[in-house]
């Protein structure tokens, strides 16, 4: 089972961050002077529009204050606001207060409303700015939405890599991974297992082959798509941020012993259900597949461009290659990281 030529673009989450801009007209004397180039900036704006100064704060201009959000690189670290579901359906904000609070985190009110209904913790933006994002947090939570900031650091989805399994073992007491690099192996408790995460990754590779003309515009002469498509499986505990991660294909299903079947597809659905079994303390969470749509808002699918140089294909023909590739691993690797750090917070809670 695939996902949708808009998924794997982000959707109309563009559009959806477009179309809740505020673009209301100001009088002059409504404008603020930045004090490093002198130049008048909406009041709505939080940094200058021309040299990306903080903006000074004007008496009772704190509620017309609106994050930016700018998106930020692959590389960057940034905060989270996070909805968090506690009460129910009756706490939710409706009408203008639903509005106003899509619109300040750049989503449509049906978009946000479907967060609400969904019933999990969903990010609702990530900028890098922290008086963004701590302003952000005060206007949510003044409106009625339950939302929390957790910083990039906490997940450590970029210095904390899992650790990828080939192989599993089992026994009553509990579970032995291989890795699949330098095949070094780790032994857990059953009882040490925090929580099970199961979602899909999918890859695709885009490559278009342009022919270059010096006088006219280039014509693309060949393009090819390819796209990877598999089940994966986190497991998290409470000793180490980076846990394991089995991906479908590649894995050593032997650990299922007279339930390994031929198809791949059965024995990881096999896997994910002894795991389940065996782990009785840890939270099982297979919500991914379910939320994923909703998380493309603040934490899109990556997409990166890659040149493929110049050759030539004849006397006096000459044509280039770009490749784009598209991935979701950073966003379920985001999901399943947030996961572990509720998960861990309630076995604190729990003693």
């Amino acid at each position: 089972m695939g996902f949708e030529e808009d998924e794997l673009f982000g959707g109309d989450a563009a559009a959806a961050a477009a179309d809740a801009v505020d673009r209301r007209a100001f009088k002059r004397d409504e404008l603020i002077a930045c004090e490093s180039c002198g130049r008048a900036s909406p009041p709505t704006r939080m940094k200058c529009l021309y040299c990306g100064a903080t903006l000074p704060a004007v008496e009772g201009g704190e509620d017309r204050r609106r994050p930016a959000l700018k998106p930020l690189e692959e590389w960057e670290g940034g905060f989270n606001v996070l909805l968090v579901p506690r009460g129910g359906a009756d706490s939710f904000p409706r009408g203008d207060a639903l509005a106003e609070a899509a619109s300040l985190a750049r989503l449509k009110p049906e978009q946000l409303g479907e967060m609400l209904a969904a019933r999990a913790v969903l990010p609702l933006a990530r900028t890098g700015e922290r008086a963004e994002i701590e302003l952000l947090e005060r206007r949510l939570a003044g409106l009625g939405l339950e939302v929390e900031v957790v910083a990039d650091e906490e997940l450590a989805v970029e210095s904390e890599p899992p650790r990828r399994v080939r192989k599993i073992e089992f026994d009553e007491d509990g579970v032995t991974g291989l890795s699949v690099v330098g095949g070094e192996s780790r032994r857990a408790a059953w009882g040490d297992v925090m929580v099970i995460v199961v979602g899909r990754i999918f890859k695709k590779r885009i490559e278009v082959e342009e022919r270059l003309k010096r006088r006219a515009a280039s014509e693309v002469v060949a393009s090819r798509e390819l796209v990877e498509d598999e089940g994966v499986v986190d497991l998290h505990f409470a000793d180490t941020t980076a846990g394991w991660r089995v991906a479908a294909s590649g894995f050593d299903y032997s650990c299922l012993g007279a339930r390994k079947s031929l198809l791949a597809s059965e024995n990881f659905a096999r896997l994910c259900e002894e795991l389940r079994a065996r782990a009785t303390r840890a939270a099982f969470d297979d919500s991914y597949r379910r939320v994923r749509h909703l998380l493309q808002f603040a934490w899109p699918p990556t997409e990166r461009r890659e040149a493929g140089g110049v050759r030539r294909a004849g006397p006096g023909r000459v044509s280039s290659e770009a490749v784009t590739l598209v991935s979701n691993e950073a966003q379920f690797m985001r999901y399943s990281r947030l996961l572990r750090h509720f998960a861990l917070r309630r076995r604190g809670e729990q003693g």
